[in-house]
């Protein structure tokens, strides 16, 4: 009777303990990103407050990390500067912007995370620097990345028949803040 008393505590106590390991899906509930560069007449931006970012938080990591974004959901206020961001993104047969990453490996405090990044059809693999913050409801995940739109097969925009040129070089910014759900 003791060894069954033993045996039963000890199930009930691995329950417990694998109910705890276990991770705890979290979801975007707010996001904003913003791109910045430069071009020969002004420094210009973009902005986008739509965006999904999913992942699992367990004991001490963000695990299974994902975000997407449209391209169209990025606006500059002026509809030209937009319909050229787009065509030079080829937004109409890439559509989003995809950001993966296997964790992030804290919970609170700075980091640096590795990951890959789909943009205009090309993947490349990115260390992204981060602050996390733990908050009641989720994770606030904020930081930025320079990268080069080159490299990602996407053209500088030109206007005004090359007249004035964007910069190469970008600046993306994300702010997203995360809630569990059950």
């Amino acid at each position: 009777m003791k060894n069954l008393f033993k045996i039963s505590l000890a199930f009930v106590c691995l329950f417990f303990v694998s109910m705890s390991v276990k991770a705890q899906k979290i979801v975007s509930r707010d996001v904003n990103i913003t791109i910045t560069g430069t071009s020969t007449l002004h420094d210009w931006e973009m902005i986008s407050d739509n965006g999904v970012f999913t992942a699992n938080a367990g004991n001490s990591s963000i695990n299974d990390v994902k975000f997407v974004f449209p391209v169209r959901s990025l606006k500059s206020g002026k509809a030209a500067m937009d319909q050229n961001a787009y065509n030079a993104l080829n937004a109409d047969k890439y559509k989003e912007i995809v950001f993966k990453a296997l964790t992030i490996d804290t919970l609170s405090g700075n980091t640096t995370v590795n990951g890959s990044i789909t943009i205009n059809g090309v993947t490349k693999a990115i260390s992204v620097p981060v602050k996390v913050y733990d908050t009641d409801r989720g994770f606030t995940i904020t930081g930025y990345i320079m990268m080069k739109m080159t490299d990602y097969k996407v053209e500088p925009p030109v206007y005004m028949f090359g007249t004035i040129k964007t910069g190469d070089e970008i600046r993306i910014q994300f702010n997203i803040s995360t809630e569990y759900v059950n």
